[in-house]
């Protein structure tokens, strides 16, 4: 009985330290991973190349990373279907003006090169909170 006991507390207590350690999203090809850096309550990864990202202050940063060439399509919220209201800035760290493609107002297409390095994007809302 006991050892069933500690076995299931160091099941618990690894879930926990996993959880609490874990910045990163993979798909499921292991092919991009989204971190957060600053500003960010949340990165949902949609689908292969799209992900949500959670920005309660309208200001904040992340990185991505992939090991191939990828354009990634970001969509910018406050909070649950509280979509930015107008993107004032997207900067991303090793790529040029011309890799970002505004969609509307609150999202964007990113093309990230790929390689080890992650691309680390800054993104400012115009009405931010």
């Amino acid at each position: 009985m006991t050892k069933k006991i500690m076995l299931s507390m160091a099941l618990l207590g690894s879930t926990f330290l996993m959880g609490c350690s874990q910045h990163s999203l993979m798909d499921g090809k292991g092919s991009i991973s989204a971190t957060p850096i600053q500003g960010i309550e949340q990165i949902t990864q949609q689908s292969d190349t799209q992900f949500d990202v959670v920005c309660p202050t309208g200001i904040c940063r992340f990185e991505l990373a992939t090991n191939t060439p990828k354009t990634v399509t970001l969509s910018m919220y406050y909070g649950v279907d509280q979509p930015f209201k107008k993107l004032e800035g997207i900067d991303v760290c090793r790529q040029p003006e011309e890799a970002i493609n505004r969609l509307s107002q609150y999202q964007f297409d990113v093309t990230l090169l790929g390689g080890a390095k992650p691309h680390e994007i800054q993104v400012i809302d115009y009405y931010r909170n």
